[in-house]
């Protein structure tokens, strides 16, 4: 197989910023870090635990690195070695910096959670991943279990009150828990790539496309433009689906029973589509290494073509229908307020962060699957409340369905080559740091290889961040809310659910 290596150097303004942060960072830090690395467009300090306290507050401080978020942080394993990966992310620059500590093996609880506390003296909403059994004996007026959220059942709400209304609230996500430690074990790429689609059921193609797009780019690996095209349409449908999904949901908790079959007949119209492409609707198992698992026929991309169009005219209708209702409309209007200072705290993405007002969206923001030769706009809300992230993902549907559209008036003859079989291949880039725009916010992966294995694997997706906001947002909230402001945060469970090691 003739693969293609793409060697291109794109010299862009971000990407010398990116080299200038490098540098500082090098000179500030100096022996405080064994590892600097640029990612793509990402930083990676690799340190050790005692340093943390310092590197931070270089990195809170500095005027140039403008870090003022903190996004997330994960517990791994290496060669028997533990691991913590944090993630920091500025709004102004755009960029995330990755954290990687190095712990010890024999007491890696203690020191992940004196890491936790380091953390949370610099960013506070850090406070989020320690463990809550005091806060949850101290805020037991509630509990609620089960939470309207479809899929597993991944975290539990406890709370105080004050009459109807929510003083405090204790978000527990420990009631769900895997075990990963030997998920690379065989390096069967095909059967990873199908099980990691779980990280988010709802969309599970973007899974799928964020770890394929991180093994590419440590293969420096270029995919033809017909597979991109390709991979663009599948991305969009699920997009289209993952929104109408969510409003389903909202739908449902409003007691509005008789749109919710209009909203579920056209999420099945979209379903059907992604059937009819990957002969899935929830986890394809459709993205490959370098391209995808099978072409599209001109016979299927017609078929898109022409229920798209009937589709469209209904869902503006189900919108009409949703938000013209003045009691919806107040309800969804005084509801689950998350400020744009607040967004940025919590390091949310995607639509929850867009209706604050914050335009940040991936496709726009990093040239990745050329949806910069794609003419669409990014939705913005005003206030951050349940109607904007509503009105929000109304507006990206109809998008997503213009991209489609254009995908599928330009799509150009080629090949959709793929890789199955890593084994003959040895990466030249050790790591990577991937990121998509998914549905939820902004999914990403980190990875590290060796020679021609993928050895490590830490996935950081946008619902914990979401998660974070809720435990700020329901209080003062009223108890009747719960639902609703949650179900309008679109937390999907699969990266919630813990990873357990030993």
């Amino acid at each position: 197989m003739d693969h293609m290596f793409d060697q291109t150097r794109y010299e862009t303004h971000h990407f010398l910023f990116i080299d200038q942060i490098e540098k500082e960072l090098q000179d500030r830090l100096g022996n405080k870090v064994s590892r600097i690395e640029k990612l793509g467009q990402d930083i990676l300090c690799e340190s050790s635990l005692q340093e943390t306290d310092a590197i931070l507050q270089q990195l809170r401080s500095t005027t140039l690195f403008g870090i003022e978020s903190f996004k997330n942080i994960k517990l791994f394993w290496k060669n028997e070695h533990a691991y913590a990966l944090a993630v920091f992310y500025s709004f102004d620059n755009n960029f995330s910096c990755l954290l990687k500590i190095s712990l010890h093996k024999e007491d890696f609880r203690n020191e992940y959670n004196r890491l936790l506390e380091t953390v949370a003296r610099h960013y506070p909403v850090a406070d989020f991943f320690k463990m809550k059994k005091l806060l949850k004996k101290e805020n037991m007026d509630f509990s609620l279990y089960s939470q309207f959220v479809p899929g597993l059942d991944c975290f539990d709400v406890y709370g105080s009150l004050d009459e109807d209304r929510i003083q405090k609230a204790v978000i527990d996500t420990s009631v769900a828990n895997i075990y990963q430690k030997d998920l690379l074990a065989d390096q069967n790429m095909l059967k990873l790539i199908s099980l990691v689609g779980a990280y988010d059921f709802h969309a599970g193609i973007f899974p799928e496309l964020c770890l394929c797009m991180g093994i590419e780019s440590m293969l420096q690996m270029r995919v033809t433009e017909r597979a991109k095209r390709i991979r663009v349409i599948i991305c969009e449908l699920s997009r289209m689906a993952s929104h109408l999904g969510n409003i389903a949901v909202m739908v449902e908790i409003l007691g509005y029973d008789w749109l919710l079959s209009r909203v579920l007949a056209e999420r099945e119209k979209v379903l059907h589509l992604m059937e009819i492409l990957t002969g899935a609707r929830f986890l394809p198992n459709f993205i490959r290494v370098g391209g995808v698992k099978k072409d599209v026929g001109k016979d299927k991309i017609g078929h898109i073509a022409e229920t798209l169009r009937s589709t469209m005219h209904h869902i503006r209708g189900i919108e009409s229908s949703m938000l013209e209702n003045i009691l919806v409309f107040n309800k969804l209007r005084d509801t689950g307020r998350i400020t744009r200072s607040m967004s940025q705290a919590f390091g949310l993405s995607g639509p929850n962060l867009r209706s604050a007002g914050i335009r940040r969206d991936l496709r726009k923001d990093k040239d990745y699957l050329m949806y910069e030769k794609f003419s669409f706009i990014t939705p913005l809300g005003r206030h951050g409340t349940t109607l904007d992230r509503v009105n929000t993902r109304f507006k990206e549907i109809y998008q997503s369905a213009k991209i489609v559209m254009q995908a599928i008036k330009s799509m150009p003859e080629g090949e959709i080559k793929k890789i199955n079989n890593l084994s003959s291949f040895s990466f030249p880039g050790k790591a990577a740091f991937s990121s998509v725009e998914c549905p939820h916010g902004v999914f990403q992966m980190y990875l590290e290889a060796k020679n021609s294995q993928i050895d490590t694997m830490v996935v950081l997706g946008p619902y914990t961040n979401s998660l974070m906001a809720a435990e700020k947002v329901l209080e003062g909230s009223s108890l009747e809310d719960v639902d609703l402001i949650l179900a309008s945060l679109d937390i999907s469970p699969g990266e919630i659910i813990r990873n357990r090691w030993y």
